[in-house]
């Protein structure tokens, strides 16, 4: 009886550890695929669960409108419908085309978006003519040139003087002068101007930087031979007019 009661126990003994054995997998797996402890969690000087602390992106760069000779022009929205201007040989044509700087909605603005976006970012402008040809080529003028710095003490002002929903703004302009020359005459030239054109910032809006295809293809320059004065005239000339 004795002996009998011993296999027993022997048997139950050996189930349970072959039971436990099974289970233990099972019970590992689960608990790596609990949450994590909050020293696992990520960051949340990055992110949390609903509102982004530090925003991918926060600048927008805009162009505006474009100044030639002293005459302001609205940005068009394609190339085919810029602004032509007729110029003589000899003239020399003065082109300012001015752009916008824009931040998020002011009360979007976070601590950290300061250390991230306000330490002056660089970014670059391109402006000039553009010959469509044959053979096409161009005449530009780039500039690096770097977002404004700010801090939070500014931020907390811009929310007193513009308000949470609104933007804070700053106009900048990019000058570009050309005269043009014989070998203009009977070409098409187009004044193309365009911000971050090298995509140094991630910004809110990609489509107002001034594409070639969009708005950033301002002015289309139609040269003329410069109407011969009578000094210029030759003699036979002069004396057929008289």
């Amino acid at each position: 009886m004795k002996k009998g009661m011993m296999v027993m126990t022997i048997f139950v003994a050996l189930y349970m550890l072959i039971s436990i054995s099974a289970v233990a997998p099972s019970f590992a797996k689960q608990a790596t695929q609990t949450t994590p402890t909050t020293k696992q969690q990520p960051p949340t000087s990055q992110f949390t669960k609903n509102n982004v602390m530090v925003h991918t992106k926060f600048w927008d760069l805009a162009v505006d409108h474009f100044v030639i000779n002293g005459q302001s022009f609205s940005f068009p929205n394609n190339y085919s419908q810029a602004k032509i201007i007729n110029v003589k040989v000899g003239q020399t044509v003065n082109c300012q085309c001015f752009y916008k700087l824009r931040t998020i909605t002011i009360g979007s603005i976070t601590k950290a978006d300061v250390g991230s976006w306000g330490s002056g970012n660089t970014y670059k402008i391109a402006g000039g003519l553009y010959f469509p040809g044959p053979p096409s080529h161009q005449e530009y003028k780039i500039k690096a040139r770097k977002l404004p710095k700010f801090t939070y003490a500014d931020v907390l002002v811009w929310k007193n003087q513009i308000g949470v929903n609104g933007n804070k703004e700053w106009d900048e302009s990019l000058v570009y002068n050309w005269t043009a020359a014989p070998e203009h005459v009977g070409k098409s030239m187009y004044l193309h101007f365009d911000v971050d054109s090298f995509f140094n910032i991630q910004e809110t809006d990609e489509n107002n930087n001034g594409s070639f295809s969009a708005s950033g293809c301002v002015a289309k320059f139609i040269v003329t031979q410069q109407a011969l004065t009578p000094k210029d005239m030759p003699m036979e000339k002069l004396k057929d007019n008289k």
